[in-house]
Formats: structure tokens, C-alpha cells, sequence
């Protein structure tokens, strides 16, 4: 089975704190021995240079993050606009309900982070589960 959405709502967070932004999924399923797959395209933005972006997955509301981080420093001046593509494999060994959720946050550099940008970006999210 695989989920899926696409969305432009955008989220900001100028903090090193991670947040959630709306690219999130909530899958169940169907055997507890069936990896997941999940996949998160879209464009990030920053209003300032210097600033450190960090992009990553995470499952179970944001309790265990899976694949790699994206972490990207913005370098010139003025807005910077970058494409994404994050990529996470998990066994979450369970055949209940679960999330997953790209989790966005800075490194506090005085500037702020968005996740996808406004300017006509999206995000295009899927999570596949593989049936052995």
C-alpha cells in the first residue's frame, strides 16, 4: 500500500528546536514484519544567509527519527531557496497506526527556516509499505 499528499501549507521555525511542518502521513500497516518507506520532496527557504537548515524525518510523532537529516548552511545574502529530497527506510514493527512527519529547525542564526517555500512550493510526500 502506499500513502501519499501534496500539500503548500508552509511552515517556519526560526528556533533549534524541531517542529512539525504539514507534510505528515499516517499509515497502518498491514503485517508488523513489512518495512516502510518514506519519501518527502519540496523546496526550503530562508530569509537570511548564515543560517544552518535541518530537515529530517520522523515516526511516532516525532519520537524516533528515521533516514537521513538534511542539513544544509545558507550561504550569499538575501532569500535562498533550495530543493529537498529525504528519504527514510523503517521497521516499525507494528501493524497499528503510525506517522511520519518531516521535522524542521535551524540553528537559531538570527534568521528563520520555511519548509516548503511560499512562493508557489510544495511538498509531495509518500510512505509505501513493502510486502515480503
Amino acid at each position: 500500500q502506499e500513502k501519499y499528499l501534496l500539500t503548500a501549507t508552509q511552515t517556519g521555525n526560526a528556533t533549534n528546536t524541531k517542529t512539525s511542518t504539514a507534510a505528515t502521513i499516517t499509515i497502518t500497516p498491514t503485517s508488523a514484519a513489512n518495512p516502510l518507506r518514506a519519501m518527502s520532496v519540496g523546496s526550503a527557504f530562508s530569509n537570511t544567509s548564515g543560517l544552518l537548515i535541518i530537515l529530517q524525518i520522523y515516526s511516532a510523532s516525532g519520537a524516533n527519527a528515521v533516514g537521513t537529516g538534511i542539513h544544509y548552511v545558507v550561504v550569499g545574502s538575501g532569500n535562498f531557496v533550495s530543493g529537498q529530497t529525504l528519504r527514510a527506510w523503517d521497521l516499525p514493527n507494528t501493524a497499528s497506526a503510525i506517522d511520519y512527519t518531516v521535522y524542521l529547525n535551524t540553528n537559531a542564526g538570527g534568521g528563520t527556516a520555511y519548509y516548503p517555500f511560499s512562493g508557489g512550493g510544495t511538498v509531495d510526500m509518500s510512505v509505501t509499505e513493502i510486502m515480503g
